[in-house]
C-alpha cells in the first residue's frame, strides 16, 4: 500500500470516528478517546481486516525504531548491530531465526519492547520503547517482528 493510500485510509478513519470535528476539550463528564495510533480499534468500521492494518503499523514502527539493530529483514544484522556487539558483547536478536522465535514467549518479548532488555534479564543494549510507542503499537511491532520468522511473511 502506498504512502498516499495509507494517508487516505488514516484520514478516513479520523473522519469516520469524528475526531476531526471534536472540540479541544471534551465536555464535562465525558472522557476523551484514548490516544493510540494503531488503527486496529476502528478497522471494522472500514471493512478492512485488523491484521492488515496492524502489520502496516507494526512494520512502520519496526522500520523506524528496530531495524537499525535487528535489520530490515530481522536477521540481527542492522546498521548498529556491530556497535552493539562491540560495546555490550551481545548480538541483537535475529527475528528471522525460526528456532529462536519459537522459544521466545510473547509476554517476554512484549515486556522487552516496552521496558527494555534489563526488564527481562537481557542486555541493556535493548532500550525500552514504552514511552515512545503506545500499547497498540508495541503489540503491532511484535506481531510484525514475529512474522519475519515465518515462511509466509505478511508485507
Amino acid at each position: 500500500m502506498s504512502v498516499r493510500r495509507m494517508g487516505t485510509v488514516a484520514l478516513a478513519v479520523i473522519m469516520a470516528a469524528g475526531w476531526g470535528c471534536r472540540p479541544a476539550r471534551p465536555p464535562v463528564g465525558r472522557q476523551a478517546p484514548a490516544a493510540d495510533s494503531s488503527f486496529t480499534a476502528v478497522t471494522f468500521a472500514l471493512g478492512r481486516p485488523p491484521l492488515e492494518l496492524s502489520m502496516m503499523t507494526g512494520k512502520a514502527a519496526y522500520d523506524r525504531y528496530c531495524a537499525i539493530c535487528h535489520g530490515e529483514s530481522g536477521g540481527g544484522d542492522g546498521f548498529n548491530a556491530y556497535n552493539v556487539k562491540a560495546a555490550y558483547g551481545v548480538e541483537p536478536v535475529a527475528f528471522s531465526d525460526s528456532a529462536r522465535m519459537v522459544s521466545l514467549a510473547d509476554s517476554e518479548a512484549l515486556k522487552a519492547i516496552r521496558d527494555g532488555g534489563p526488564a527481562v534479564g537481557k542486555s541493556a543494549a535493548m532500550p525500552g520503547w514504552g514511552r515512545t510507542l503506545t500499547a497498540g503499537e508495541v503489540n503491532d511491532v511484535w506481531r510484525y517482528a514475529r512474522s519475519l520468522a515465518s515462511t509466509t511473511r505478511v508485507p
